[in-house]
């Protein structure tokens, strides 16, 4: 049927980012696509543009207050009377949906849907705009199979309520040795495509937070499908890292996502109690929120992955070292939409007060808090999970912390990097005399640039009178890590490939900027996309000559 449609242009508005990226690979090659994602740009791509065919999300106005589905239906009209319009819902009312037809809506597609439905839709549509009595024709039809749709819906509610008892199998609330863990969920309409999934390992503990696109009968079906992949996997996640669990989980489930053409967002966190360390693989989920004991500062961790069953990527992963007391806390889309708020780091904010607002020994009011709270007006009324996990770990005997703040000054860098270089330089003594003059140098332009990219930030965002700057220096038998807490202007590095490290010998010259710090470095990680807590962490290894006279833990200030 792909191949029948005339040439044809297309409008579509969503602020959904997956569904614009699915709608644009489908008509790739077979018409000219226009995707936006506001209604402002719908209005502007409306003055300027004769288009055939406006797909449009009937619940903008939920996250737009500058305008609605049915507001732009209106312009589409008015400015193009031939134009056939198609508005897309997952939360539609009956008032809405008569509202629409008055409209002069032509069809309306029900979320998710499927790609033979889309096409087919185009299809449809253009044949509906070359008589005006078949348009007429098409809206009667129209009403009777949404009064049809309803009916099919209640139906199909009823089943999805029952894969829900019977088929997802309830999450363990238990404690694992040196971890506490509290975990709650709410399906909205009786029916949850969401799933969460805790498994002991030989390292500590995996927790899995997800959530299938869509809702009832299908979605709760391809949710307990993942749940038994899962199952399936639990050898191999007793004893493998999140990477090569995420590679065998997406082997299983990709078949049946394509099938079913649907998408799953996924979360793994690998706690590691030994080593006091958290893996996290993110594909498209919400962030993961690190609070730290040692001051209560909150790290937003995010991974650059898109959901299961887009494309094959690389699999990424965080590492950010775990301090006893520290909790972590896994929440799905439901709880940031509930808020309605326009931008998602809004809504993360809200939900580091509510952690706030809960201190250590409260995880369990803290779930709950998150997935009972009250939708807002313009919210979206949602699926709900959320997991709160309390690290009560010792900290590894060789493992030191220590933390100290600083004005976020530019005249602040030579303080910054006496007080390191005086930390690390007993860690030093018994590596052989080049390879600690190396690493010493090395070590020290890279906190350098990131000290400066930290300061910059922090003084973009207000000009004057910059929140301080707190820097943790955290030593243990491996290595050293830095970890950077700060408030300033968002932003995101450019992508790693488009930069080229220096040559070793290179390094000592100024000029290459953020590729210093990703030579330098192991591990680098820009957890900076939420201003009032935005972090960078980075790691180096030892020297391999040294050895290792660390003190007892300890946190010094």
């Amino acid at each position: 049927m792909t191949e029948t449609l005339s040439p044809v242009n297309v409008l579509m508005v969503d602020d959904d980012a997956v569904m614009r990226h699915l709608v644009k690979t489908w008509l790739k090659g077979r018409a000219h696509c226009l995707a936006v994602s506001t209604p402002n740009l719908a209005l502007e791509a409306l003055h300027n543009t004769h288009w055939d065919i406006f797909f449009v999300d009937l619940n903008l106005g939920s996250h737009h207050p500058d305008g609605g589905g049915l507001s732009l239906v209106e312009v589409a009209h008015r400015l193009h009377p031939q134009v056939a319009c198609v508005l897309m819902t997952a939360h539609g009312k009956q008032e809405e949906f008569s509202s629409a037809v008055n409209l002069g809506v032509d069809q309306i597609l029900i979320k998710p849907f499927l790609k033979q439905n889309f096409f087919a839709t185009l299809k449809r549509l253009q044949d509906i705009q070359q008589t005006r009595e078949a348009l007429k024709a098409a809206r009667i039809l129209l009403e009777q199979q949404n009064e049809e749709l309803q009916t099919r819906r209640l139906h199909e509610q009823k089943l999805a309520t029952l894969a829900q008892k019977y088929l997802l199998f309830p999450l363990p609330q238990e404690n694992f040795p040196g971890l506490k863990i509290h975990a709650a969920s709410q399906a909205q309409d009786g029916a949850s495509g969401d799933l969460v999934d805790v498994v002991a390992t030989q390292r500590g503990v995996c927790l899995v937070s997800g959530d299938v696109m869509g809702k009832g009968l299908g979605a709760a079906i391809v949710s307990a499908g993942i749940k038994i992949s899962l199952s399936q996997l639990r050898p191999l996640q007793y004893m493998a890292n999140p990477r090569q669990v995420l590679k065998q989980l997406r082997e299983k489930v990709t078949p049946m996502l394509k099938e079913s053409e649907s998408l799953l967002t996924l979360s793994l966190a690998d706690i590691d109690t030994q080593q006091g360390m958290v893996e996290w693989v993110d594909c498209g989920a919400p962030h993961l929120l690190l609070q730290r004991a040692c001051d209560g500062h909150i790290l937003f961790i995010s991974g650059h992955m898109m959901p299961l069953g887009i494309e094959t990527e690389t699999i990424t992963s965080c590492l950010v070292p775990l301090l006893q007391e520290d909790r972590l806390l896994l929440v799905s889309d439901g709880i940031l939409d509930a808020w309605g708020l326009p931008l998602a780091q809004e809504a993360y904010q809200k939900i580091a007060h509510i952690m706030a607002l809960h201190p250590r020994g409260q995880e369990a009011p803290l779930v709950n808090a998150l997935v009972k709270q009250l939708c807002a007006s313009t919210g979206v009324a949602d699926d709900r999970s959320c997991i709160a996990l309390h690290y009560t770990a010792p900290n590894p005997p060789s493992r030191v912390v220590h933390s100290k703040q600083f004005q976020a000054q530019i005249q602040v860098l030579p303080d910054i990097r006496a007080w390191v270089e005086n930390i690390v330089s007993p860690c030093l003594t018994q590596a052989e005399e080049t390879s600690r003059v190396h690493w010493k140098q090395h070590m020290t332009l890279g906190l350098s640039e990131t000290a400066s990219n930290v300061i910059g930030h922090a003084c973009l965002a207000t000009q004057t009178n910059a929140e301080p700057i707190r820097l943790l220096v955290i030593l243990d038998r491996n290595g050293l890590w830095l970890e950077w807490h700060y408030q300033g202007k968002a932003f995101k590095p450019p992508e790693r490939a488009s930069r080229t490290p220096p040559e070793p010998d290179l390094l000592a010259q100024s000029g290459y900027g953020l590729s210093i710090i990703d030579a330098v470095f192991e591990h680098v990680h820009y957890f900076t996309s939420i201003p009032h807590g935005q972090s960078i962490v980075t790691y180096k290894p030892w020297p391999l000559e040294k050895s290792n006279p660390l003190h007892p833990t300890g946190v010094s200030t």
